[in-house]
């Protein structure tokens, strides 16, 4: 019977020694060949007829190693049930060249080296420990302007004729301007221009106007807080990084499109919400706010979670092998890795995964496990959010579509993740003790802002250590 023994090098090493003997593997072995030979057709012998010998020789040492692998991978599963281990067993570098000799069934040994996890509490989820957390409270603005687009979605659109309003969507033929002139084989281009969304200083500008008017404007004006990558690809029509376009543009304004709101009636209330949930403008705007604040608080929890995660890794240092886990980088890569480009990214590489062997023990404490069910559920409500799907599908519908999702394996992973992290954060929300601030939807767009910013600047610091323009990076 095939048995196991591991070795402990010493406390982050260890040797797992697999041995496979014949009376594992033969009965699957033989059973195998059978089958190959009642399908196989060998001129001068009638189906199923074929000689064993003939068979074994074609066929025997594929199908040897197979039966072998099968036994030695449930060993190891087995072997590892108790242990806690860095990434996969990787072969020994003792380890004998292995052959597969179907004329001479014997016993095999295989050595794997194991990276062992250190057996230790996890520091940073106790009620002594307090970390700062927002809570958004959006603001009466916030809500009246929500419940002022949802009135413009359902409104008609009209051409505007008079002067132009705050809420018109303006249609305009631009050409590049040298000076005062336009320039002679300047940029040309036909865009709208949302007087809401643009820069204060063109939006006064354009109330002033009418359709068939003519105004001077700066293109990066158009867009309020957009970066001129985004202007040239979006409005411009052109390469992100195009820097040969200037700033100044005239344009004949050729067209005024004005939404006249809907009216505040049951109708608005059932085409925005639901049949019967939403019964006045009050409730509405109660609604309005209960669903600004679940959304906008996503953004708060993930700066949070971010926090305790990066406090969880300095409170939780412990050693690992490191040697072990350069070695099995090497093995594990898609695309060959040097020695220089390892040793180049290992401590962002040891960073990831700590926080890795951090979450792994806390999923296993509070005792996390993700569904079926819950996966099909997420993607249901992913269905739901999804521009791209119809409006008003049943329940059935919706079902049959995240039915489909799970063939994709990449999709399952992605959403399962997204639960168990979801999870896990509501599991340490609940032992460590928040200090809470309360902030309006303003506040807290600065706070991301400042976040990201910070983030930005660390991932570019870790792109010029990795200098990934000469190399591939890592996978952890």
């Amino acid at each position: 019977m095939a048995k196991f023994v591991q070795q402990d090098i010493d406390a982050l090493n260890a040797i797992l020694t697999i041995t496979v003997e014949p009376s594992d593997y033969e009965k699957e072995f033989k059973k195998t060949l059978e089958k190959y030979r009642k399908d196989s057709h060998l001129k001068g012998f009638r189906k199923g007829k074929t000689p064993m010998s003939y068979i074994r020789k074609v066929y025997g040492e594929q199908v040897l190693m197979q039966s072998v692998n099968k036994i030695l991978q449930e060993q190891i599963e087995e072997a590892l049930k108790e242990v806690e281990i860095f990434g996969e067993p990787i072969p020994n570098e003792d380890q004998a060249q292995v052959e597969f000799d179907p004329s001479a069934l014997k016993e095999f040994e295989f050595k794997f080296d194991l990276g062992l996890i250190p057996d230790f509490e996890v520091k940073g989820v106790d009620k002594k420990d307090k970390y700062k957390a927002n809570r958004i409270n959006v603001s009466d603005k916030a809500i009246e302007d929500e419940f002022t687009n949802a009135r413009k979605r359902f409104g008609q659109r009209t051409d505007a004729k008079e002067d132009i309003k705050e809420h018109d969507l303006v249609k305009v033929s631009a050409k590049e301007m040298d000076g005062k002139k336009v320039k002679e084989g300047g940029h040309e281009a036909e865009f709208s221009v949302a007087v809401d969304r643009a820069e204060s200083k063109l939006a006064k500008a354009l109330m002033k106007k009418k359709s068939g008017d003519t105004i001077s404007f700066n293109i990066n004006d158009v867009e309020k807080d957009s970066e001129r990558s985004i202007i040239n690809k979006y409005v411009l029509g052109v390469e992100e990084d195009n820097d040969t376009i200037g700033d100044n543009f005239e344009a004949e304004i050729t067209e005024v499109s004005r939404v006249e709101l809907a009216e505040v009636n049951q109708e608005f209330f059932d085409k925005q919400f639901g049949e019967g949930v939403v019964a006045n403008e009050q409730e509405a705007k109660d609604k309005f706010k209960i669903d600004l604040n679940s959304s906008m608080q996503k953004n708060a929890d993930a700066l949070l979670f971010r926090d305790i995660q990066t406090e969880l890794v300095k409170q939780n240092q412990f050693d690992m092998p490191e040697a072990f886990l350069k070695r099995w980088i090497k093995i594990s890569n898609e695309k060959p890795v040097t020695d220089e480009q390892i040793e180049r990214e290992f401590p962002f590489f040891l960073e990831e995964l700590r926080w890795n062997v951090v979450r792994g023990k806390l999923t296993r404490k509070f005792d996390l496990k993700v569904t079926q069910e819950e996966i099909e559920a997420g993607f249901i409500n992913a269905l739901k959010n999804y521009g791209g799907m119809p409006m008003g599908l049943d329940d059935a519908v919706l079902k049959n579509y995240a039915q489909r999702m799970f063939q994709d394996q990449k999709a399952v992973q992605r959403q399962a993740e997204e639960i168990m992290g979801e999870k896990l954060f509501t599991a340490i929300t609940a032992e460590v003790t928040l200090d809470e601030t309360i902030v309006d939807e303003k506040k807290l767009e600065t706070i991301v802002k400042k976040a990201n910013e910070e983030m930005d600047k660390e991932n570019e610091e870790r792109r010029k250590a990795m200098n990934p323009e000469t190399e591939e990076t890592v996978e952890a």
